[in-house]
């Protein structure tokens, strides 16, 4: 059999998955573009009987799984598999009474230009060149997350403004996804730290966090006049730091930034 293109293949594994029941149960069959602050990716969601939610699955994983395997079989038994998977906090009506999500909230941050067509969907706030938005968490465990992201939609149902969703947010958000500091040596340019939270995942949210650069200025003591005549050597190590560690769509900033002393903000070096 000769390799299906990818619009063959999806259209292949509807008419298959259609087709099954699994454990006598009917399941529905939807394909959506699902946004994400990394970009957009056509999934496949299958929903059984007695679930409100389904289970998503990217249609790009699952053909650069066919294209690997050449086995369409094997995909389908792969779906099939995932069917029992639990769905924690997944009733829409859940998601969409405030008083439900609001421990649920938490931020992330990426950058505003990259993302700007989504950012007119969804509240926000820019800060220099970032975009702070609003999620609730879904699923957590050693495996996985799983959220939602807040449209405007959703935040003219909870019947609340910005400025309180940031509230809230910024108040449950450390709870969740604890801030840390991590340190390390570079041979050319001393000392770095990275910051993230204890479960390392959209750790450059916590830069954000209320009272988290006064406590990061305490440790680093980030002096602008050296950084601004590192500025150059330290693009470098950014640049290569997004070309190779980053996963495409994910990249904040090319600039570097310096924590002020004066309002322990952070301001951009122009160099």
């Amino acid at each position: 059999m000769s390799m299906m293109t990818f619009e063959q293949f999806q259209n292949e594994l509807l008419l298959r998955c259609r087709s099954f029941a699994h454990n006598g149960r009917k399941i529905e069959v939807l394909v959506s573009d699902v946004k994400k602050l990394s970009g957009c990716y056509p999934a496949l969601t299958l929903i059984r009987d007695d679930q409100s939610t389904g289970i998503c699955f990217n249609l790009n994983d699952l053909y650069a799984m066919y294209e690997g395997e050449k086995d369409l079989d094997g995909i389908l038994a792969y779906l099939k598999a995932h069917m029992d998977d639990d769905i924690p906090h997944g009733d829409i009506d859940t998601v969409l009474e405030y008083e439900k999500i609001r421990d649920a909230l938490f931020i992330r941050v990426s950058n505003a230009y990259a993302n700007r067509g989504l950012l007119m969907e969804v509240p926000h706030r820019i800060y220099e060149e970032f975009a702070i938005t609003y999620h609730i968490r879904m699923i957590c465990d050693e495996q996985m997350l799983g959220s939602t992201m807040i449209n405007t939609e959703m935040l003219a149902r909870y019947g609340i403004d910005e400025q309180q969703l940031y509230e809230d947010a910024m108040q449950n958000a450390p709870k969740l996804f604890r801030p840390d500091i991590l340190k390390f040596s570079s041979g050319h340019i001393g000392n770095m730290y990275v910051v993230t939270n204890t479960d390392q995942i959209n750790g450059a949210a916590v830069m954000f966090y209320p009272g988290f650069m006064e406590k990061l200025y305490e440790e680093v003591h980030d002096d602008p006049v050296s950084a601004g005549e590192n500025a150059e050597q330290l693009k470098q190590v950014l640049h290569h730091a997004n070309r190779d560690c980053v996963m495409p769509g994910e990249t904040l900033s090319e600039n570097i930034y310096f924590i002020s002393g004066k309002d322990k903000r952070l301001r951009r070096i122009f160099s």
